[in-house]
């Protein structure tokens, strides 16, 4: 048991940051656009907006809030 206790202590930071991310992707205009949105993140306020994912070797992650399309 003190095995586990152990354990559980050098965790305990990691575990109460939980974040559940959606990630997903949108079809617009024959164009598939990837999108990324916090669902939810313990302990803080935060938007639920989806941003629209781009990566990239040169520049990694990028996002930019996705508009709502007119179609």
């Amino acid at each position: 048991m003190k095995f586990l206790e152990k354990k559980i202590e050098q965790y305990t930071s990691f575990l109460a940051v939980f974040t559940i991310i959606m990630m997903g992707d949108i079809e617009r205009k024959g164009d598939l656009i990837r999108t990324l949105q916090i669902i939810k993140m313990r302990g803080t306020t935060h938007s639920r907006t989806k941003f629209a994912m781009n990566i990239s070797s040169k520049n990694g992650i990028e996002l930019a809030p996705l508009l709502k399309s007119r179609e």
